[in-house]
């Protein structure tokens, strides 16, 4: 499952270009909306979630699933970002 979300260009795509908002709009805007477009698109990847806390460092969310904790975030290295996700 975890390789199923890292690899989803749809999930990047969706986190990065929510980052990048964040990065401009946080002065503005309710984190909590970001995490509903995130959680959309992780349960559009792997179905749904019980539970789901977004987080801005790193940015992305941590969720249960099966009893299981998870998280997935951008990982930010030098120029380059790729999604990275870990079992809690």
């Amino acid at each position: 499952m975890l390789e199923k979300l890292v690899n989803s260009k749809s999930i990047f795509n969706t986190f990065i270009n929510l980052y990048y908002r964040w990065e401009d709009e946080r002065e503005h805007e309710d984190f909590n909306d970001y995490v509903s477009v995130m959680r959309k698109v992780v349960e559009d990847a792997i179905g749904s979630v019980d539970s789901i806390k977004g987080t801005k460092r790193p940015f992305g969310v941590h969720f249960k699933k099966d009893n299981k904790e998870y998280k997935l975030f951008l990982k930010f290295k030098g120029r380059y970002v790729n999604l990275a996700a870990s079992c809690i």
